[in-house]
């Protein structure tokens, strides 16, 4: 089951890509990003597994350096990320 806090974030970030389809939807990620790192509890250890948009913001910005990635396991990652993105908006 996952965390309600993941739940709640996710919920966020399917109304924005209901609204900007990927990579616009980058641009507008960034101040509910902030929002929830300032105000959620320990959001942070839940955007890797559970909260793929955040993730995939966090990868873009902060780039492969600061996630201990080759660049092979980085550019994977991204890519993950972003099927599970387009596999959000096709469902609706």
């Amino acid at each position: 089951m996952k965390d309600k806090r993941s739940e709640f974030a996710n919920d966020v970030c399917k109304l924005l890509l209901d609204k900007y389809d990927y990579p616009e939807v980058l641009k507008h990620v960034e101040p509910i990003y902030n929002h929830f790192m300032l105000n959620v509890r320990n959001i942070y250890e839940l955007i890797p597994k559970e909260i793929p948009l955040f993730y995939l913001y966090e990868l873009i910005i902060h780039g492969k350096e600061n996630f201990d990635l080759t660049e092979g396991e980085y550019l994977e990652q991204i890519e993950k990320m972003k099927s599970i993105l387009i596999h959000w908006r096709d469902r609706g």
